[in-house]
């Protein structure tokens, strides 16, 4: 960044020019095709329509938007929301549902002097210009609708982002970003936070820095600012006994700093300060070895730390990065990547822990000291959920997460993006087609495997979950649908008798089969019954670095068991990767491309979302005058 000057004065931050602002929102809304500078509408469009409003009619005006009813109640006149075909009203279930009544309705007053005397065959569809819309409402999750959605016309109630750690993946953030800020979301932002790359990310936009700044910053070739042991591989052991990582990332650390003197004219620039002089907030998890916990740094817990040093705390990878030792008053504790114990802390804003209130300070919420043990635990702390916060997470469609399926889901409801003629899309490419193949057969025999121990469930005459040979080949003689001779061709092939399948599934040749030998047939079929239980699949770990990295899987799988709960995901913005992983250091730049964006679709998807479930209001210049509430506008109607 060489010589630029700092952005944030230690006097605080700057007044907002209030009186530029007023003059924005009380500028009128004009239609493209009117010249009016008011609402008033139209007379020439409002001609049709003048003579309709009536009771029980629909009334539009020339901007496409409803007009309240004024009902009166004694001598006071009150407004009342009316449901009209308006595509900004409501929400994409009840506006296809409200479109097809009108057509019902509107279909039925201009054929009832045709169809006088005959059936009505037509009743099942009702046309309407090009659709056929059913007599089934639309559901909640109808694909169809939901990309229709014009979801940077609404305002959202988001104050608070956490960044997953994620690596070299982390990369897509800045499309998210780059979005946020389109649509003019991100003024709002106020709280930032993440964990192990994640707080990179969150500590440099909460210093200032825009997307496109901190996209330039991790698109460098920081490979010598994180890779700096001398000697090389020489280091390797000295380094792990001396400082339990092999890389001590001082070069990193001096890097940040420079970065965040560059913004604010302090390198050591510390929680409390930020706060101080932006009004915002920054949390940064680590995890503290010696106390074998999360920690969360932030203006509350650690005023006085500086950010970079949390920072370096969060990204050390063991093993790789050196630790940190910290010294206390009367202690020396040792910290490490915050990704260890809470890779997503999509709950560090919720509840009282970090909240900068004055009834929530920590002389009033730790009390009384005999119930210390009970006010440190985690659901005490962070307990209530803040509807304000937004999570960014960063998965692949084949990774063992507990959110994924539902992440991936919302995705799928969007146009594939093309993937790049690249050498690495290229060859996850290959990987994925394989395994697509073999997830279909495995698909195919897990049908068959469910199907066959429910029809053992069913000729298990003592119910001990024992099979003797003659149960079986009643089994056998029956043919259920769920369980026919195309599933026992899938399960045992063709050529096996059933005296044949029972000795193969009889290992302690006891003549009987007992739930364990199922199990064990099961899986030498490949299907996991415990694993898909449990819903994550098994690893093979052929090398020290297949051992490595599923250690560190399996201990974030496990972890997000305990932070993330299923009502998360409704707050979490997920981004699909597709073929690039957290240690895919070397990236083209298309690769690159891909993923920024990636992380604008990984908005729409999550925003569109947003809007058929929870109904927004409209942003405030889109409103009319008597507007109170809005929902979903949809492309098509406005055609």
């Amino acid at each position: 960044m060489g010589s630029k000057s700092s952005k944030i004065s230690a006097a605080g931050p700057s007044k907002p020019n209030t009186a530029a602002r007023d003059n924005v929102r009380k500028k009128p809304l004009i239609a493209k095709d009117d010249k009016q500078t008011n609402y008033e509408p139209s007379t020439k469009k409002r001609s049709k329509q003048s003579t309709s409003k009536k009771k029980g009619s629909i009334v539009i005006d020339e901007y496409g938007r409803r007009t309240s009813t004024v009902t009166k109640v004694g001598t006071k006149t009150t407004r009342t929301r009316k449901k009209t075909l308006d595509p900004l009203n409501y929400k994409g279930e009840e506006m296809k549902e409200l479109r097809y009544k009108h057509a019902k309705k509107e279909k039925g007053e201009k054929t009832s002097k045709k169809r006088k005397g005959n059936d009505d065959d037509d009743d099942d569809h009702i046309a309407l210009g090009n659709d056929v819309l059913s007599e089934t409402p639309c559901c909640d999750d109808d694909e169809d609708t939901i990309n229709l959605i014009q979801y940077e016309n609404f305002e959202y109630p988001f104050e608070n982002i956490v960044f997953e750690g994620g690596g070299n993946k982390g990369l897509a953030y800045a499309g998210a970003v780059r979005e946020f800020e389109r649509i003019g979301l991100w003024t709002k932002i106020r709280r930032f936070g993440g964990a192990s790359a994640g707080a990179m990310w969150a500590a440099l936009l909460a210093v200032g820095y825009n997307s496109n700044e901190v996209e330039e910053f991790l698109s460098m070739n920081l490979k010598d600012y994180f890779l700096d042991a001398s000697c090389g591989t020489c280091s390797l052991f000295p380094n792990l006994r001396r400082h339990f990582g092999w890389h001590p990332a001082r070069r990193l650390f001096e890097w940040f700093g420079d970065r965040l003197e560059d913004m604010t004219g302090d390198a050591d620039i510390t929680f409390s300060q930020l706060y101080t002089r932006t009004g915002k907030e920054l949390c940064i998890v680590v995890t503290n070895l010696s106390q074998m916990s999360a920690e969360y740094c932030h203006a509350k817990t650690t005023p006085n730390l500086p950010i970079r040093m949390a920072v370096r705390m969060s990204i050390a990878i063991p093993g790789l990065f050196g630790a940190v030792r910290s010294k206390g008053r009367t202690n020396c504790d040792v910290y490490v990547d915050g990704g260890v114990l809470c890779n997503y802390p999509i709950h560090c804003f919720d509840g009282w822990w970090l909240s900068m209130k004055p009834a929530d300070s920590m002389l009033r919420r730790l009390q009384p000291l005999e119930d210390i043990g009970r006010l440190w635990d985690r659901k005490e702390r962070f307990g209530t959920t803040n509807p304000h916060t937004v999570g960014l997470f960063l998965y692949t469609s084949d990774e063992q997460d507990v959110m994924v399926d539902k992440l991936a889901k919302r995705e799928a409801s969007m146009p594939p993006q093309e993937l790049p003629a690249t050498k690495l899309a290229g060859r996850r490419n290959r990987i994925k087609k394989k395994r697509e193949e073999e997830t279909r057969k495995h698909a195919l025999v897990t049908a068959a495997m469910s199907g066959f121990l429910k029809l053992l469930s069913e000729i298990d005459i003592n119910q001990n979950s024992i099979i003797s040979r003659d149960e079986l080949k009643d089994a056998f003689s029956k043919n259920p649908p769920y369980f026919n001779a195309k599933h026992r061709k899938d399960l045992f092939g063709n050529d096996m008798t059933v005296d044949e399948i029972f000795d193969n599934m009889d290992h302690n040749a006891d003549d009987e089969i007992t739930f364990d030998e199922l199990q064990a047939f099961a899986e030498e079929r490949g299907v996991g019954i415990q694993a898909n239980f449990q819903g994550y699949g098994r690893k093979e770990i052929n090398g020290l670095s297949d051992f490595l990295g599923t250690l560190q899987e399996t201990l974030l799988v496990n972890v997000k068991r305990i932070f993330v709960t299923e009502g998360d995901v409704n707050r979490t913005l997920g981004i699909d990767t597709v073929y690039v992983d957290t240690t895919d250091f070397v990236l083209e730049a298309e690769d690159k491309e891909f993923l920024i964006q990636q992380g604008v679709r990984g908005v729409q998807a999550f925003l569109r979302y947003y809007v058929r479930q929870n109904d927004p209001p409209l942003k405030a210049s889109l409103r009319g005058p008597n507007d109170t509430r809005s929902t979903v506008m949809f492309d098509d109607l406005h055609r």
